[in-house]
């Protein structure tokens, strides 16, 4: 025999319900702390591209050795254009190393860093450092991609940057025992007026970096083999992403439990 049975609202003791809207309090305002972001993931990209494999050829060496440099990177600004016209930020960034005859010393061993800072044009040097990655290693192989996140770094009109590689600050590697070569393309094949390879053979710090002028301060008939993505907005870190889902689920829990 089937029966109909009433559904009524379960009785929540005051702390319960306090509880529970404090749980759908903090889900709003988790989705309300990502909400701009999220729907920032629309937002629209621009990408620079200079140098293929096809005309690219090293210079270097660059890493640990007395003749080595300390850092080399490529300077540049603001892609022109409507993309990047009112709000523009640095995503990614490439530049690539590799072995070749009478420059590579142990790559694989090699121990070095990624920057991204402001240039001072005035003294030819880098300045404030705006992103710093982890350490990185190799290369293994020619040309060998070096891809290095750099999420949502501001990128202002008419400021110069420099993103660069550096083995400064690094220790656990004796003199002359990793080095590598860096790719570079022609700067008539591949004309840049915004920027150009920079390097520098002394320092052992950072800080040595943003207080003596680089030995190479830039002249535009060399480039890095260099590519960088940009976006028009910020874009939501995957912490974030993972906020808003939890928020999500927490809203669907309380509504649920709300029906019964």
């Amino acid at each position: 025999m089937i029966t109909s049975r009433t559904f009524m609202q379960p009785f929540l003791a005051p702390g319960a319900r306090t509880a529970r809207h404090a749980l759908l309090a903090v889900s709003c305002a988790s989705l309300l702390s990502v909400a701009i972001p999220a729907r920032e993931l629309s937002a629209q990209n621009a990408t620079l591209v200079i140098g293929t494999a096809a005309d690219a050829f090293p210079a270097g060496p660059f890493g640990k050795a007395a003749d080595a440099s300390v850092a080399m990177g490529q300077t540049f600004m603001r892609p022109a254009g409507a993309v990047c016209q009112f709000t523009c930020y640095l995503q990614s960034f490439s530049f690539w190393l590799g072995t070749s005859q009478g420059l590579a010393t142990n790559p694989a061993d090699l121990r070095f860093q990624a920057y991204v800072a402001n240039w001072d044009e005035i003294n030819g040097m880098a300045s404030t450092v705006r992103f710093a990655s982890g350490v990185l290693s190799g290369p293994v192989g020619p040309s060998q991609r070096f891809t290095v996140v750099a999420p949502n770094v501001a990128i202002d009109f008419g400021t110069r940057y420099v993103a660069f590689l550096s083995v400064v600050g690094l220790s656990g590697l004796m003199p002359a025992t990793a080095t590598s070569d860096f790719d570079l393309v022609d700067g008539t094949v591949y004309p840049y007026a915004d920027g150009a390879w920079v390097f520098t053979n002394n320092g052992s710090s950072i800080g040595d970096l943003m207080s003596t002028p680089w030995d190479f301060a830039g002249d535009p008939s060399l480039q890095s083999r260099f590519e960088a993505q940009f976006s028009t907005n910020v874009v939501p870190e995957p912490s974030s992403l993972a906020l808003l889902a939890g928020g999500g689920i927490a809203l669907l829990v309380v509504a649920r439990r709300r029906r019964i």
